[in-house]
């Protein structure tokens, strides 16, 4: 295999420590994309989470190969293995591969294109975009995390063998789903291409990589279907958690109001609402 879990997240993590000692110019433009009130302000800490879950993730995927403890499937997972296997070993490698790029150009597209070239270059908004960035990177680092821990603790052999143990969870469809959530929350809520039906499209594709990515682990005898459903949720609820933590709501507020109507020839409610 030409990478592997351990490939992938130090070659994310290598990225995110680059990345995160550049600083950004901030933008004098006026904030009509939105508003920078909607993003916490980035922190001290959040550069040394960033730099330090991302060290702790190489250290341990390469000095660190843990024992056999845990063999075989579970569930349907002899059943999707046996139908979604490749049969030869040419194609599995390939197929194994593919899910590495694919995997690797899904984490780094919320940084480049969402933060970087939509945000940054076509908004002009340099300061909101290196908030995203930095959030961007807080999401794909705890992904990478919690992916080091569980394959290094759980050491659950792969379905082919090769003697190697970091089958629980799937790195690669926890860093694909953690970005194709990312995408979906950035575009569906802050409509970068400035067009629903295009940003909704960005959303689909993101969705599409993370799904297509777990399948091809699976052909290629990478993964446990098992694996790649509990690697998705990881990656889903990491990328939901530091956002809900990060980002407040960026719909407009409205205010309801329920007062009721007494008159000689009227008994009932009134309902209004208005927008702040």
């Amino acid at each position: 295999m030409l990478f592997g879990v351990r490939h992938l997240m130090r070659t994310i993590a290598a990225i995110l420590l680059v990345a995160s000692a550049r600083a950004w110019a901030e933008s004098s433009s006026s904030p009509e994309f939105y508003s920078l009130k909607s993003w916490a302000p980035v922190s001290t800490w959040d550069y040394v989470a960033i730099v330090a879950g991302n060290a702790a993730t190489i250290t341990i995927s390469a000095a660190v190969q843990p024992p056999t403890r845990w063999q075989g499937g579970i569930l349907f997972d002899d059943w999707a293995r046996d139908g979604l296997r490749l049969s030869s070993e040419t194609a599995r490698n390939n197929a194994g591969t593919i899910s590495t790029w694919l995997a690797v150009a899904a984490g780094v597209y919320p940084l480049l294109v969402d933060a970087g070239l939509l945000t940054g270059w076509i908004h002009g908004r340099g300061d909101l975009a290196w908030q995203m960035f930095v959030l961007d990177a807080e999401v794909l680092t705890l992904t990478g995390v919690l992916t080091t821990v569980s394959t290094h603790v759980v050491g659950r052999e792969r379905p082919s063998g090769m003697n190697d143990n970091v089958s629980f969870f799937s790195g690669h469809d926890a860093i694909a789903a953690s970005a194709a959530t990312l995408i979906c929350l950035q575009h569906l809520q802050l409509e970068l291409f400035g067009n629903k039906a295009t940003d909704a499209t960005a959303c689909g594709i993101g969705i599409a990589a993370a799904v297509t990515t777990g399948f091809l682990r699976i052909m290629a005898d990478r993964h446990w279907a098992s694996d790649v459903i509990v690697g998705a949720a990881v990656g889903t609820g990491s990328a939901f958690l530091v956002y809900s933590l990060k980002v407040k709501p960026t719909r407009a507020n409205v205010a309801w109001q329920l007062v009721p109507v007494l008159q000689s020839d009227f008994l009932g409610l009134s309902f209004s609402g208005a927008f702040k």
